[in-house]
């Protein structure tokens, strides 16, 4: 009989925290892009308008120029 391959509780636990180590870093980049994107979006909306645009302002001007 073959023995089985088993893998001992530790290297359960470090499987787990290298991935949410990792799932942290994935949404953390998500996060850091879409408020870089909406920063670049208030500057094009600042910049077409003449003046500092609200959050609702940028938010529709998001969606009218995508």
């Amino acid at each position: 009989m073959k023995k089985r391959m088993v893998l001992r509780n530790w290297v359960k636990v470090a499987l787990l925290i290298l991935l949410g180590i990792i799932a942290v870093f994935v949404i953390a980049k998500l996060v850091y892009n879409s408020s870089d994107n909406f920063e670049k979006y208030a500057k094009m909306c600042d910049q077409e308008k003449g003046s500092i645009c609200s959050y609702y302002e940028v938010r529709n001007y998001m969606l009218i120029n995508d």
